[in-house]
């Protein structure tokens, strides 16, 4: 797997097995078919995310959160969520 790991010293992604989805330590696992792939490493021009997007929306991407949104946002990762589509309401009352 292809692991991106965020600290205070920015972001740095590295190669590394792939031990299961719980015992990966990832908060975010995206798993992406050759033609996702392929659009995200034509995305040169500042269109990543948007890339990203569309590969989740039509299928070609499968995005899987393994940890509550709540602590997701408490790790920074609100605005990555909302780049990506994934809006979320919060509870109702």
């Amino acid at each position: 797997m292809l692991l991106w790991e965020a600290s205070d010293t920015g972001i740095q992604a590295r190669a590394a097995p792939f031990p299961g989805y719980f015992d990966s330590g990832a908060d975010i696992l995206l798993s992406a078919n050759e033609a996702a792939l392929a659009a995200i490493y034509t995305a040169v021009d500042g269109q990543l995310f948007y890339a990203m997007r569309a590969g989740i929306r039509n299928g070609d991407i499968i995005c899987y959160m393994l940890s509550r949104r709540c602590e997701l946002e408490v790790q920074g990762f609100d605005e990555l969520l909302d780049a990506l589509g994934f809006a979320f309401m919060g509870a109702c009352r």
